[in-house]
């Protein structure tokens, strides 16, 4: 049987603190993101954390500016504690959840601001391999 501290099972809660963790250590490191980091493409929740990070100092619209779809991160974990009560309701607003992140993300690559959505392979862990493979050749 698995402990609960008030309410919430001990294995979500130690999930929680390991991905808090983790994020701290791409902020230190200047990783960021791992995912544009390692492929130089951003990915559909590029800008996430700026969002986030602005909304602490009340700059909504900043928070737009670097993710229109910010309110998600609240909207979804309340969703998640209560799929049970949502029944089939839940598999369907998380699939709203994924086609609105992807049809935001296809238009952020288009028409978004580079400093915040960006394609640069060539830059990315992978592109810098690739290049001081060949450099080495």
């Amino acid at each position: 049987m698995k402990k609960h501290l008030f309410g919430i099972k001990r294995d979500v809660i130690l999930a929680g603190l390991a991905i808090a963790v983790l994020y701290l250590v791409f902020h230190i490191t200047g990783i960021g993101c791992p995912i544009k980091f390692i492929t130089g493409i951003s990915c559909p929740g590029c800008g996430m954390t700026r969002a986030i990070w602005s909304l602490v100092s009340l700059s909504f619209g900043q928070a737009f500016y670097y993710h229109p779809l910010w309110p998600l991160t609240f909207a979804w974990p309340v969703a998640f504690f209560l799929r049970k009560r949502l029944g089939k309701a839940y598999k369907a607003i998380c699939v709203i959840f994924v086609v609105a992140f992807l049809l935001t993300y296809v238009i952020r690559f288009f028409t978004g601001p580079d400093e915040v959505v960006s394609f640069d392979p060539v830059n990315g862990a992978i592109g810098r391999a690739v290049r001081f493979i060949i450099d080495i050749f």
